[in-house]
């Protein structure tokens, strides 16, 4: 079936008839605000070269369900006008690209899935941008809206080099929203600007975290999340650039006998950092006894990969029976050493370090700290690693874990993996035949 209508004779009312802008969604009252200003502007046509800033934490306030009908709105308010969509991965460009579509349904006349674009009935369209693809910036003029999601996660220079091109012609209104992260940055600018319009909804709608279903969550994440992300992720609070991932970590560093503990632990968590061939790296042996506490650390880069892997098998046989877990990281030389080990009657296990998974084992270790999960010994080497191990944001927006360029981290990533271990396998205390369980959590 066609539908012919006269583009200018068509009302918004009627739009707005065909869809439902916070469809299967409750419309709580920081949305209403926010539909008030946005409504009053389109009104009088008063939002030419305006911003608005949205400091949003996460899941809660359903920012993308409200920068989505922002968008909508806009487009079929008159005909012929001009959207922009910014966010930080592709990832969220085909999520908001294919709800779009969905919640529009026969208003959409086209669109294009590769090329990220969605036309209206009355000519207007949407442009969905990502932050990781530099290339694809460059030659666009936005004239009435553009959203950037997640601003506070989108680099400086692609702002600054690509986004504000997009806006000098035409001046459209601006809306950056975020969850907040260091104060910093033009996301931060913005925020302290008086000449912007600033929500920040977890500040001034405080009543969502006291929703119990809300409260409960929070909750449930809080006991797993590291304290500054929590804070900034999920209350809404910008942080202070801090030197380390790990913080203050000096209560879990205690002055002990590391060999006595070694010799009377039940068992060991052993995680092992492979050092890449070359003398500036090294290769660290940890291990976690079953109270939290490091009981074994060693470190080298004296040894051939032969004596290495002589080494590791020894000191693997001599502890079979109290071994729960021995992580080698598979990455480059690791995978040798995990073959060569089995070959000679081991059974260490495998844990390939990629950014992902590398920031959960970093999550999970700093959580540890914050609740004191861990007893780590007072040793100059393993601390002046924890206060040097850093995260960098690539120009994308994702996030690079280590040590500056004239540091190490090797101490860090086997304490990484020895943790992981010791969190991985535990003893509880439940009895089965008279006999304790060893379980996986």
């Amino acid at each position: 079936m066609t539908i012919k209508i006269t583009l200018n004779k068509i009302k918004y009312s009627w739009y707005m008839n065909k869809i439902h802008l916070y469809s299967g969604y409750q419309r709580y009252q920081h949305q209403k605000d926010f539909d008030t200003v946005i409504d009053g502007m389109l009104k009088t046509d008063t939002y030419r070269g305006k911003r608005i800033v949205i400091l949003a934490p996460r899941q809660l306030f359903a920012k993308s369900t409200t920068l989505r009908a922002q968008m909508i709105k806009f487009c079929l308010s008159k005909p012929n006008t001009s959207v922009g969509y910014l966010s930080i991965d592709n990832s969220a460009v085909v999520k908001m690209h294919k709800e779009i579509i969905a919640q529009c349904g026969q208003l959409v006349t086209k669109s294009n899935e590769s090329f990220h674009f969605i036309e209206f009935i009355n000519g207007s369209r949407i442009q969905l941008f990502s932050s990781g693809k530099t290339t694809n910036l460059r030659g666009y003029t936005i004239r009435d809206l553009l959203v950037i999601d997640e601003s506070a996660f989108i680099q400086d220079e692609i702002y600054n080099m690509y986004v504000i091109p997009w806006t000098i012609a035409h001046q459209p209104l601006i809306i950056l929203a975020s969850t907040p992260r260091y104060r910093d940055g033009y996301f931060y600018k913005n925020y302290i600007n008086e000449n912007n319009i600033v929500f920040d909804w977890s500040k001034k709608y405080s009543e969502i975290f006291e929703i119990p279903e809300n409260k409960k969550e929070l909750l449930n994440i809080q006991e797993t999340t590291p304290d500054a992300i929590f804070r900034s992720e999920y209350l809404g609070e910008w942080l202070i650039m801090e030197n380390s991932i790990f913080g203050n970590f000096e209560h879990v560093l205690h002055d002990y006998n590391i060999d006595y503990y070694f010799k009377n632990a039940k068992n060991l968590y052993f995680g092992i950092d492979v050092a890449s061939g070359t003398k500036q790296d090294y290769t660290v042996v940890t291990a976690f006894d079953e109270n939290g506490r490091l009981v074994y650390f060693q470190r080298f880069n004296d040894k051939t990969q032969t004596q290495q892997i002589q080494f590791l098998t020894q000191l693997y046989k001599d502890n079979e029976k109290r071994i729960s877990v021995f992580n080698i990281e598979s990455n480059n030389l690791g995978y040798v050493f995990l073959e060569l080990l089995k070959n000679n009657g081991c059974y260490p296990d495998s844990f390939y370090t990629s950014t992902k998974t590398k920031r959960k084992l970093i999550e999970a270790f700093v959580v540890a700290i914050q609740k004191n999960k861990i007893i780590l010994p007072n040793n100059k080497l393993i601390i002046d690693e924890m206060n040097h191990f850093q995260c960098t944001y690539k120009d994308n927006g994702s996030v690079a874990f280590g040590a500056p360029s004239d540091k190490h981290d090797d101490i860090v990533i086997s304490l990484l993996l020895s943790y992981n271990g010791y969190q991985k396998y535990q003893f509880d205390n439940i009895q089965n035949n008279n006999n304790k369980i060893l379980y996986t959590v």
